[in-house]
């Protein structure tokens, strides 16, 4: 046979769940086989426990503490956020400080010792001389430069268009 079907059985018959013939088939097979009897005598141990411990007065356990707790998370959630927002604050101001000391001789070069270090240019494309150092690349200054140097391109772009587009118009009116 089958020991899952086996087992199922055994537990039916252990639990009283069983009718007269097939407890009876249960009991035979049971007398026959040793490893049967004691998992059967096994799962009667259980079931008896599980009887005397419902039979028994209930244990009442205390109220859960939904209040309590509730608050204790609330007080841990506001020093969570005055902590986090401490620890921004600082990684901020020492970002700004160890910027300020790595650029702190940087500030005070003139822009023509930086001219005079940016390399020629191939393509013949000026270059600004904010954009040329790599250590103010976040700077104001090097920002301006290149929005004024893409201003400059765009605008000559436009002009072109505008007087491709003024010739296009000239054969119209004859």
């Amino acid at each position: 046979m089958d020991m899952v079907k086996i087992e199922a059985l055994l537990m039916d018959h252990a639990l009283g769940g069983t009718s007269d013939e097939v407890g009876a088939l249960v009991e035979a097979y049971v007398e026959r086989d040793a490893a049967a009897r004691a998992r059967l005598e096994e799962l009667r141990g259980t079931v008896g426990a599980a009887k005397r411990a419902l039979a028994s007065q209930p244990v009442l356990l205390p109220a859960y503490p939904r209040g309590a707790l509730e608050h204790s998370m609330q007080r841990h959630l506001w020093k969570r956020r005055v902590v986090a927002g401490a620890a921004i604050a600082a990684c901020i101001a020492v970002g700004f400080l160890i910027g300020d000391l790595w650029r702190g001789e940087n500030r005070k070069t003139d822009i023509a010792t930086r001219v005079a270090s940016v390399p020629a240019q191939k393509s013949g494309v000026p270059v600004a001389a904010e954009m040329a150092t790599v250590r103010d690349f976040w700077s104001t200054a090097r920002l301006r430069a290149s929005a004024e140097q893409a201003s400059k391109e765009t605008n000559a772009q436009s002009d072109r268009r505008i007087r491709i587009q003024s010739w296009n118009h000239i054969g119209d009116g004859l």
